[in-house]
């Protein structure tokens, strides 16, 4: 599930990570069994 990476303007799209989102990935990381990436693009998600 990391084809965001691979998109041309994730880097415009990328967040910064706050206390909120590592809780709502780590939500969805518990509730999806998904995989973890040190870069993410949450708009992605969403």
């Amino acid at each position: 599930m990391n084809f965001w990476l691979n998109s041309k303007d994730w880097q415009k799209d990328r967040v910064c990570w706050n206390t909120l989102d590592l809780k709502f990935i780590y939500f969805l990381y518990i509730f999806f069994n998904i995989e973890i990436f040190s870069s993410i693009c949450i708009n992605r998600y969403l």
